[in-house]
This record gives structure tokens, C-alpha cells and sequence, in this order.
């Protein structure tokens, strides 16, 4: 039985652009490779790069030399643990195909939490259930940042559901927006440092070996030169990279081109 949720954004899901003046020189590419990408804005350091990606997901599962699979179990990861404070001892995806009545698409997760669902219970206010506690504490964990910031097109409430939970140590499952888990994809893709703290044993810190230097880079510049990002309903994405603020050219006598 399909899942559906009370979600119909009109308007760019995620965008923390700012109206600006018409740009006289504009670089347009379409997202390939991280490779790509750096490539043309080392090329282009004094222009305005529009880079148009088809899935922001794709993307930053590139960048970050991931699969989707593992960005969305990650991403749920650190999702559940920041807003409940319990370890993950196991984490199920399952993406839903987009449709008419979800055109952004779903994700069905399945979540094991190092907790005690008796305790938990015992602790819920007089009338409070103990999936409204959890939808409430993930909903108010969702990360703003530099990066991405939520358009009020749909509630939140609407966006995330927790269908059941299971005793012992505390099992729950549900389904959620993918534009809320496209938040903490960019959060741990885009908008964090790669420096993670030793916070539990399931850090969803997964950059794979020999790639790292590759992956600050591009980093660095989207960074410096105040990347944009807006991202679509249907996870697509636009982002806009600014002229560099520093030095053109620097010669070996270090005199500087600006």
C-alpha cells in the first residue's frame, strides 16, 4: 500500500539565495563529476558560476564518494541521534518513487535505537504518545546553517510521520518527506566541516580514504566564494558560486594581478 503525505510546495523546497542584481558574465554547467565541477571553477575564479544539478542527492553522494543508499542511512543516523540522543544500532531505507500526490518523493525508514522503550513510556506526560515525543524532537533537530534554509509552503507536522514503535530496546518506523532528509544530506554534504567529534560509535563521518583533499577543496571554494543553493520540489537544484574576492593571479615574485 503506497504511502502518501499531505505535501505540495510550490515554491523552491530549500534556498538561500539572495535577490541579486543581474550578473554580466554567468558560467552555466550541468552538474557531472566533483572532478567536473572544480575543474570549471578553477577555471572561471572571476566569474559567476550557475552549476544545475538533477537530483541534489546525486550530487553531494559525489561529492562525498558515497553511495545514495549510504548518504540516506547516514543521513538518518545523525538525524535521529542529534534529536534523540540515543545511539543507532540499526538504520532501513527505502526510497518511494515519485507520484502526482508526492511529487518530492518518500522515504520509509525502519530505526533500532540503544534505549529503553519502558523507561521512555514512563517518562511521556499525562496524554503524550510516545511517537508525537519523537516526531516533535526531529522535526525541531532539522538543521538550518549556511546552506539551506526551509520554505513555509507545508508544516513540518505534515512532512513526518512515525507509524509504530516496539519495546525492548526501542524500534520505531515511519515515513518522511525526502526534502526533509535532503536537509541533513546537505548539513553532512555541504554545510559541515569534514572535522567530526568522537560523539558515539555511529558518526556519519564515511568520506572514503584517498578522496578527502579532493573534497575540502571543492569545499573551500564553494565556501569562500558564498555558494547558493535552491533546491526544487523534486529535488533538483540550483546553485550559484560567486566571483572569487581574492587575488586573480599571484607570479612566483609574488607581485599580485587583481
Amino acid at each position: 500500500m503506497a504511502h502518501t503525505l499531505d505535501v505540495a510546495p510550490q515554491r523552491p523546497l530549500y534556498s538561500n539565495a539572495e535577490e541579486q542584481e543581474a550578473q554580466p558574465s554567468i558560467i552555466k554547467m550541468v552538474f557531472r563529476s566533483r572532478q567536473q565541477m572544480l575543474a570549471v571553477l578553477e577555471e572561471h575564479k572571476s566569474k559567476t558560476v550557475d552549476v544545475h544539478a538533477s537530483d541534489i542527492i546525486d550530487m553531494v553522494c559525489d561529492l562525498r564518494s558515497v553511495s545514495r543508499t549510504e548518504m540516506l542511512q547516514a543521513a538518518v543516523t545523525a538525524w535521529f541521534y542529534h534529536a534523540l540522543n540515543f545511539n543507532v544500532m540499526e538504520v532501513e531505507c527505502h526510497e518511494q518513487p515519485r507520484t502526482g500526490d508526492n511529487p518530492g518523493g518518500l522515504l520509509l525508514f525502519r530505526v533500532r535505537l540503544q534505549a529503553d522503550h519502558a523507561r521512555e513510556v514512563g517518562g511521556l506526560s499525562p496524554g503524550q504518545e510516545l511517537t508525537g515525543k519523537y516526531r516533535d524532537a526531529l522535526i525541531s533537530a532539522l538543521p538550518g546553517g549556511d546552506f539551506v534554509a526551509m520554505n513555509q509552503g507545508s508544516s513540518l507536522e505534515q512532512m513526518l510521520q512515525i507509524s509504530w514503535t516496539r519495546g525492548g530496546s526501542i524500534e520505531l518506523g515511519g515515513v518522511a518527506a525526502l526534502g526533509l532528509v535532503v536537509l541533513i544530506v546537505m548539513a553532512l554534504g555541504v554545510g559541515v566541516d569534514y572535522t567530526c567529534s568522537d560523539f558515539c560509535g555511529v558518526c556519519p563521518c564515511f568520506l572514503r580514504s584517498g578522496r578527502r583533499e579532493e573534497y575540502l577543496q571543492t569545499m573551500r571554494e564553494l565556501k569562500e566564494r558564498g555558494a547558493e543553493f535552491e533546491v526544487g520540489p523534486d529535488g533538483s537544484a540550483h546553485v550559484r558560486v560567486l566571483p572569487s574576492k581574492g587575488p586573480r593571479y599571484q607570479c612566483p615574485n609574488e607581485c599580485i594581478i587583481s
